[in-house]
């Protein structure tokens, strides 16, 4: 069972929030195997599991909660000390059943359409996750004695059942676009097939427009505008070519509509903007070069690095009064470490490190 839930804990990872009237939610539940007096814990804290309430079961293995659902969040209930006997469930204004076992794997809930729908979902992947557990025990015993044809079919197995399984969880999400069900799929699941991933984006836009104006979404949204696309200039500026790259053809790849970024990208994706900066100083006392790059458009993300290199070597007195071309090389491997081109030379500068 360790492996099924690493399968479902994805779909649980985050809590969806939306704004409405004061309202409340009542559980109804059931805990079977359990004593009089034993708690359960109720959490809206998915990440850490901190417990917002504690429930004690009654005589007859039943308990009740009455809670605020002034914002329908992705809540659970656990077995302290066996947190993966759970049951998760969305606090809307309802009447909510829960069914708990002391077996992980069989709780259940009802008593709303996202509930309902929820289980259903949970129901539905399942058995691909039992199989899946299945042919991964399975890999695992034969990795020392089978041959690599036959480890290479489980593979391929498993990833099949993967993605039948991401099917069921994309389809769940289609027919539930307009609950919260689907709008927490929409914006949480880390769906890992690109062509199914496309097909839960391209809902946004199927949202009822309360969803849409969530700042989920709204950021979601955000991630795909157009700004510039940049590249620097020998003395660390920075040179658009946003216009040169048109101007030669390439178009398409900066328009929301017509960009195929099929191969890199899952979702229907644009260049949004790319800017790289690089600065590379040269004296006798060394060489150093520094660079960074942000992207949008496809996410957000960063990056960058600094190095220095020491030159052994005399002082030597050079003129570049017009557009080179250089290269940093290894000189016992020739593996190249940095070229350039300079197409304006600056003035001396003192080195700052």
């Amino acid at each position: 069972m360790k492996k099924i839930l690493f399968l479902l804990l994805p779909l649980v990872l985050f809590a969806a929030c939306s704004k409405q009237p004061a309202k409340t939610y009542t559980l109804e539940g059931t805990a079977t195997g359990f004593a009089e007096g034993d708690t359960l814990f109720l959490t809206e804290d998915l990440m850490n599991g901190l417990p917002t309430d504690t429930i004690i079961i009654g005589a007859d293995g039943k308990f009740t909660v009455i809670g605020q659902a002034d914002s329908v969040l992705m809540c659970a209930i656990y077995e302290p000390g066996n947190p993966q006997n759970m049951v998760q469930f969305f606090s809307e204004p309802a009447s909510i059943r829960i069914e708990m076992t002391k077996d992980p794997g069989h709780a259940k809930v009802s008593g709303s359409i996202a509930n309902d729908s929820l289980q259903a979902m949970i129901e539905s992947i399942m058995p691909y996750a039992d199989r899946i557990s299945h042919l991964m025990d399975s890999l695992f015993t034969i990795s020392g004695e089978a041959s690599d044809e036959a480890k290479w079919a489980l593979r391929e197995r498993i990833e099949q059942l993967y993605t039948e399984q991401t099917r069921k969880v994309v389809e769940t999400a289609e027919r539930n676009v307009d609950n919260e069900l689907g709008y927490y799929l929409v914006t949480h699941y880390d769906c890992p097939d690109p062509v199914l991933n496309q097909r839960l984006q391209a809902l946004i836009d199927q949202m009822p427009a309360a969803f849409q104006q969530r700042p989920e979404v709204v950021r979601m949204r955000q991630a795909d505008q157009v700004v510039d696309f940049k590249m620097p200039t020998p003395e660390g500026g920075e040179l658009s070519l946003m216009d040169d790259l048109k101007a030669i053809g390439i178009t398409n790849v900066f328009d929301a509509e017509k960009a195929d970024l099929s191969g890199i990208s899952s979702a229907q994706t644009y260049i949004g903007s790319a800017v790289h900066k690089a600065t590379i100083d040269f004296s006798n006392d060394g060489i150093k070069a520094s660079a960074a790059t942000a992207m949008g458009g496809m996410g957000d993300g960063g990056g960058g690095f600094e190095y220095y290199w020491e030159v052994p070597v005399k002082r030597i007195d050079l003129t570049f009064d017009r557009p080179f071309m250089y290269v940093i090389r290894d000189k016992d491997t020739g593996e190249v470490w940095f070229t350039g081109t300079v197409y304006q030379p600056s003035a001396p500068i003192e080195p700052k490190w």
